[in-house]
């Protein structure tokens, strides 16, 4: 067959297009007839806002939440909260205080100490303060338990009997007292409570009853010698005395 006498072959089955290249073809239509009608390349989702995250908050003697980011942010801004609060993250185990959070100590007006974490350790002074002011009381409600055993027993039997046990009275005064409220909601005796500090254990958990029973003990070993344990408040981290050591409490500023 000579090239005049070629023919033009012409394929029996049409060729099918694939979905790309339909997409690829009708995306090249659009343009050819509106060049602005663009489409933007895909990008992926913002991320979420931290105030968005879930947290727990360690108030007194409970957990809270979980609560959103924003809710902790109005409990600060309504001093419902305080730098000392503890936090922590859903699904994460560690707690540390609001104060320490970059994302909330920017909202704590308050100076921050020399930690930069916005907690204020209470010092020797008010310590020292709180710890006059509950001794009065332990002393007035020893007093009048003492006077009403003493009273009664002088209407019973007609004698007074042996007034030693006044010292016993005063102990057992002392123990409840420091159990019943540095255990309780306040975290505080009435004397730290007036002064507006209260106890937390160093992992921000509030002490129990056997704790606060253990802490009371200890200070006489703070007491010996010479009261050195107490002084130690004066220049120790955190501002601890020797029974803050032995059982794992802090003093902070702060009221529950």
């Amino acid at each position: 067959m000579s090239v005049s006498e070629r023919r033009l072959v012409i394929p029996t089955q049409p060729r099918h297009f694939g979905a790309n290249e339909k997409t690829n073809f009708l995306m090249w239509v659009r343009q050819m007839l509106d060049p602005s009608d663009k489409q933007p390349p895909s990008s992926p989702p913002p991320p979420p806002h931290l105030l968005d995250e879930f947290y727990y908050l360690r108030i007194g003697p409970e957990n809270v939440g979980p609560v959103k980011g924003f809710t902790v942010k109005s409990m600060i801004e309504s001093k419902s909260v305080d730098a000392a609060t503890y936090i922590a993250k859903v699904g994460e185990s560690q707690w540390i205080p609001l104060g320490a959070m970059p994302l909330f100590s920017a909202l704590f007006n308050s100076p921050r100490d020399a930690t930069g974490t916005g907690i204020r350790y209470a010092g020797f002074w008010v310590r020292a303060g709180a710890y006059l002011i509950d001794g009065v009381v332990i002393y007035i409600a020893a007093f009048l338990i003492s006077f009403i055993i003493v009273f009664v027993r002088a209407l019973l039997t007609g004698s007074i009997g042996d007034t030693g046990f006044a010292s016993l009275i005063g102990f057992l005064v002392a123990i409840s007292y420091y159990i019943y409220f540095g255990s309780g909601r306040w975290l505080a005796t009435p004397g730290k409570r007036a002064l507006g500090i209260y106890i937390v254990r160093t992992d921000g958990a509030p002490i129990s009853g056997r704790l606060a029973l253990g802490r009371y003990l200890s200070y006489v070993l703070s007491g010996l010698p010479l009261g050195l344990g107490f002084l130690m408040v004066g220049w120790s981290n955190e501002k601890k005395a020797l029974h803050d050591m032995i059982c794992g409490t802090r003093v902070v500023y702060g009221k529950l």
